[in-house]
């Protein structure tokens, strides 16, 4: 997770380890997930999109528009 990676920073050769506090690595995680939530969205958006315009697309050739193919 990359929340919990960046509880630890690496120096050189050597991994010091930093505790963070949990409250600071809640608000990295919260913000993770936050950014996956809108990702998914925007994908989920672009698909009906295209759907729609595939829809419009099948109507306009007059398909059988339960064909599923």
């Amino acid at each position: 997770m990359k929340g919990r990676e960046e509880t630890f920073r690496k120096e050189g050769k050597n991994m010091n380890y930093i505790r963070m506090p949990d409250s600071m690595v809640q608000q990295r995680l919260d913000q993770e997930l936050a950014d996956v939530l809108m990702a998914i969205s925007v994908t989920t958006n672009s698909i009906a999109r295209h759907l729609q315009i595939l829809n419009g697309q099948r109507k306009a050739k007059g398909v059988n528009l339960n064909d599923k193919r």
